[in-house]
């Protein structure tokens, strides 16, 4: 009977993606079947869903390790184990567990960035950061966990001087962000994928960030005080309403 439910199991899922660190663990998406098997038998002895950004649900996780009881949790990567030659193993645990991930065949769809941000949009009380505005974008949509966010923010904090007006400092936005486009022009910030954050900023320092929510959409807190012909409402905009480009630069 065990046999054939899991032969079934088997056939509605997609084939095994093996996970082999802590990075993988992170880029798993929301709603991925994690199975754990340990590496001295190679049988089946646990599975956990993947809530995204390091987060997994799951019950009876004594099964990876007594001190993670019976009870449902759910758990950061962290907490089960660290990862040593491409095994998880448990705190304390003398053998590892191997761990692959796999997809049902169904799975609800995904809400796009700007349907998330279009809800938003109906809160009572919004960000007062532009930075906090376009992170809460990506939070909502489980794109980024409430920790990432914070973490990017601390981050972003120490690149702006609070003592010489708000600038950005001399600091290379390199440090935080990572694969950055420089972007000159208007059809290539038509075209940016969803979930890019922009960051606007003049030969003074003074900078805006948005984010891009695909289809020439971008969302940003304040967007009157970077553009003075747009008003208090106007947060989700066209690459248009940012102004046109002269020479490489957003005027």
């Amino acid at each position: 009977m065990y046999q054939n439910a899991h032969h079934t199991l088997r056939k509605l899922m997609s084939p095994a993606i093996p996970v082999h660190s802590y990075s993988d663990m992170l880029r798993t998406e929301p709603g991925r079947l994690m199975i754990f098997m340990r590496e001295d038998d190679h049988q089946f002895r646990h599975w956990m869903v993947s809530l995204g950004n390091g987060r997994f649900a799951g019950m009876n996780n004594m099964k990876i390790a007594a001190h993670l009881g019976e009870e449902k949790r759910v758990l950061l990567m962290e907490q089960l184990g660290e990862f040593r030659n491409n095994l998880l193993y448990p705190r304390g645990a003398k053998y590892g567990f191997r761990i692959v991930k796999h997809t049902l065949g169904v799975k609800p769809p995904a809400r796009s960035l700007l349907q998330v941000a279009k809800e938003l949009l109906h809160r009572s009380t919004l960000p007062q950061s532009a930075c906090e505005y376009a992170l809460n974008i990506l939070v909502h949509a489980n794109r980024l966990s409430p920790q990432q966010s914070a973490a990017v923010q601390e981050t972003m904090a120490h690149l702006v001087n609070l003592s010489n007006g708000g600038l950005l400092s001399q600091h290379k936005l390199e440090d935080v962000l990572l694969d950055i486009q420089l972007v000159t022009h208007s059809m290539a910030l038509r075209d940016l994928e969803p979930g890019k954050l922009v960051v606007c900023y003049t030969p003074e320092n003074h900078y805006h960030m948005l984010l891009s929510l695909g289809d020439n959409h971008f969302a940003g807190g304040n967007n009157h005080q970077f553009n003075n012909k747009l008003g208090e409402k106007d947060n989700i905009i066209g690459a248009q309403q940012l102004g046109l480009f002269n020479k490489g630069f957003l005027q």
